[in-house]
């Protein structure tokens, strides 16, 4: 009986969290806008609290250093406790918003017990690798890690029992929340951690596996992390080998090492690299394909930069038409123009 109360529970919550939860007509409304109208709302139409109590959390959740986001939020969480009681996910859910708000207005230790106690009380009523549990926990990792308390942070995770069908995904998880809270060379090392135990368990063509490589390319080449070359071309050949060499993921993936290569000093190696991919843009996708188009453009403009004019002039010159054709007013159009113009 608890187990199917703890499956129904887990099952309400994950329609909960994706759904959107906000009236319709205020769906463009700004955030400022969609208080002022939910708040009105809840006064004079006590009926549609619980519906406009998680639309309001939703909101505070967006922009939790509002004036108004810790009287808002203490109000909802009353009346959530009430209508629904203290372990109803609703409940839970507002306080763990309640936490962050209060984070935000540097009330640091009501808002640290406000989290630790929905999140055991999630553990409790829902499971320890459900959606909300998991959301109060990712809320509380984050505020710790922020006021420099990572061991205690880290612990979080380690008291989990993770299960081998969940242990990369948790790991991965860990990954972005350290990437979150500033911590980028502690992500990385967790991101690389992941991603020799998926190569051991799930092999390299696993999409998890391609997953982890692909965030961790990501994460090092915008931290400028020693690893992020060996990475995006690891990510290159996963998608050449999976997909194939000609596949558009694969494409997108050249071009993203071939920026890199640029950025860490190498430019001719990278004028190589975009030179092979505009070729096999053009011969895959076409000579006025938006993607073929963009990618001149930076062929075009590298070749600027290493003062081989007469390459770029011609290139632009040829890419000026096709631009304005397919482009129209376009960045990419404009700068053809610009070369063309000036040259």
């Amino acid at each position: 009986m608890t187990s199917n109360r703890r499956e129904g529970e887990t099952e309400f919550v994950r329609k909960l969290f994706s759904a959107n939860h906000m009236p319709p007509d205020l769906a463009g409304a700004t955030v400022d806008e969609r208080v002022a109208a939910l708040l009105s709302r809840y006064d004079s139409t006590p009926g549609q609290r619980t519906a406009l109590g998680l639309s309001l959390v939703r909101c505070m959740e967006e922009a939790p250093d509002r004036p108004d986001s810790v009287p808002v939020l203490r109000r909802v969480l009353a009346d959530f406790e009430d209508a629904l009681g203290r372990t109803h996910p609703l409940h839970l859910e507002a306080a763990g918003a309640l936490a962050t708000a209060l984070s935000a207005h540097g009330v640091t230790e009501e808002a640290e017990r406000t989290y630790r106690t929905a999140l055991w009380t999630a553990v409790g009523t829902t499971g320890e690798h459900s959606d909300l549990s998991t959301r109060l926990r990712h809320g509380l990792f984050l505020f710790l890690a922020r006021h420099d308390r990572l061991d205690e942070a880290l612990e979080l995770h380690r008291k989990v029992k993770v299960t081998d069908d969940v242990a990369l995904v948790h790991r991965g998880r860990l990954a972005r929340l350290l990437a979150t809270a500033g911590r980028p060379l502690d992500a990385v090392a967790e991101y690389q951690a992941a991603l020799r135990e998926a190569e051991a368990a799930l092999g390299r063509d696993h999409v998890r596996t391609i997953n982890l490589r692909t965030l961790l390319a990501v994460l090092a080449i915008d931290h400028g992390h020693p690893v992020a070359e060996e990475a995006q071309r690891g990510v290159v050949a996963d998608l050449e080998r999976v997909q194939g060499p000609d596949s558009p993921g694969a494409l997108v993936a050249r071009g993203a090492l071939a920026r890199l290569v640029g950025r860490l000093g190498r430019p001719d190696e990278a004028a190589a690299m975009f030179r092979d991919l505009v070729h096999d843009h053009r011969r895959v996708l076409g000579p006025q394909h938006p993607g073929t188009l963009v990618t001149a453009a930076e062929f075009g403009r590298l070749l600027l930069d290493l003062a081989r004019d007469r390459e770029a002039v011609a290139l632009f010159r040829k890419l000026l038409p096709v631009a304005e054709r397919v482009l129209g007013d376009h960045p990419v159009t404009r700068a053809a123009r610009a070369v063309v113009r000036d040259r």
